[in-house]
């Protein structure tokens, strides 16, 4: 599995189960575009009058112990007026908090064990306001009572320790919480957020540095089986940002049919950038509920070679959902390297051309509506704000 979870605010909604699972105090977390670090869009959370702003998604199916990384890119709009404020936990959703950081009045960061209320290792230097940090998370609570805790802030490890927890992990919340009872009147930004575990070849430690933007349907691909619910521009009716669901979608209710569409151009990449990896997303409902399976595919240029996901319930309900019916609502297709058995690492090239699609496979009966659909992009620039990464080789020369 390796990458779990990305989230860049890409879909400009805070609402359940759409980006994410849900938002704190929704009047004060709302999108921004205006202080955004990468992609079109950032998360602002305001702490005012004894009330919390902030998001969460359950990345796990249930309270699990295991090793797990967590970015998120961090700017302070205005430091908290009492302290310290806690801005991103693990969590396990129904019992509270368990291993996250912490910002005081004076922009320092702090690792704590939050279940024992105790700091864990010593503060980091200053936060300036106005800036994009780094901050990451790392648990391993394999074993639970000797659970250890790494955080880290633009690549340097600033407070690491152990923790004697009672329970594992199932969410991950960013917000500004309420610590102190009290108005904390702060203000904070995020964007580019990421899970990785500790599985797989690529993305199984530390996320490090990444900008999340999403590839929105620009043209109809090599296949387009499914029928339009209104027009016949395939590509019109699933781009949209906001998710506007029910207002436009194309349907299926024939197995075996598949849906392809071409990509925007990835402007924002340069030539050289890292592609950390690629991930699918949708949104999609049924007419009525029943059982229906799917795959998502992905090729990185018309006739190419073709990757599906393993094949995943479709949501299984009238209401729209993002990636699957339950939570954890995890991206179903994730590729590092270019699809089929390739070891070549995508380029922006690769994701000029690219295709995205999808294609029932099982237990047809109602019909399938996909309202909006995507290629999230996670990449590092090659002169990257903390450092460049060494790039995978995509071309073999023989000489």
């Amino acid at each position: 599995m390796a990458r779990l979870w990305s989230c860049g605010l890409e879909l400009n909604s805070t609402g359940t189960d759409v980006e994410f699972t849900s938002s704190v105090a929704p009047g004060l977390t709302t999108i921004d575009s205006s202080v955004v670090r990468s992609g079109n869009y950032s998360m602002k959370i305001v702490n005012a009058l004894e009330v919390r702003g902030g998001f969460s998604n359950i990345f796990l199916a249930s309270v699990s112990t295991g090793i797990w990384y967590a970015r998120g890119y961090f700017n302070i709009g205005s430091l908290p007026s009492l302290g310290p404020c806690e801005i991103i936990t693990y969590h396990n959703s129904g019992v509270g908090g368990k291993i996250g950081v912490r910002v005081t009045t004076g922009g320092l960061l702090q690792l704590w064990n939050v279940e024992d209320s105790l700091q864990i290792g010593s503060s980091s230097s200053a936060l300036s306001t106005g800036t994009w940090y780094l901050i990451e998370l790392n648990i391993d609570c394999t074993t639970i009572a000797s659970t250890t805790a790494n955080a880290r802030l633009n690549g340097s490890s600033f407070a690491s320790g152990s923790a004697n927890l009672a329970s594992g992990v199932n969410q991950l919340r960013v917000w500004e919480s309420n610590t102190a009872g009290s108005n904390h009147n702060a203000t904070a930004y995020w964007d580019d957020v990421a899970i990785n575990d500790s599985t797989g070849s690529f993305q199984n430690s530390w996320p490090e540095e990444g900008k999340i933007i999403h590839l929105k349907p620009n043209a109809a691909g090599d296949t387009t089986d499914w029928t339009c619910s209104t027009g016949t521009d395939h590509a019109a009716l699933v781009d949209e940002v906001t998710p506007n669901d029910v207002t436009d979608y194309v349907y299926t209710t024939t197995m075996n049919q598949v849906e392809e569409f071409n990509l925007d151009n990835p402007s924002s990449l340069g030539d050289l950038d890292t592609i950390n990896c690629v991930q699918v997303g949708f949104r999609g409902r049924r007419s009525s509920t029943e059982t229906d399976n799917v795959v998502l595919r992905i090729k990185a240029s018309a006739g190419g070679t073709t990757e599906e996901s393993t094949a995943f319930a479709w949501p299984n309900s009238t209401t729209w959902l993002t990636n699957s019916n339950n939570a954890p609502r995890n991206h179903s297709l994730t590729l590092y390297d270019l699809p089929g058995a390739s070891t070549t690492a995508w380029t922006k090239a690769d994701l000029t051309s690219a295709q995205i699609g999808v294609k029932p496979t099982a237990g047809l009966t109602a019909q399938l509506q996909l309202s909006t659909i995507w290629l999230l992009v996670d990449y590092t620039p090659v002169y990257g704000t903390l450092k460049a990464k060494p790039r995978r080789p995509v071309i073999n020369w023989k000489i």
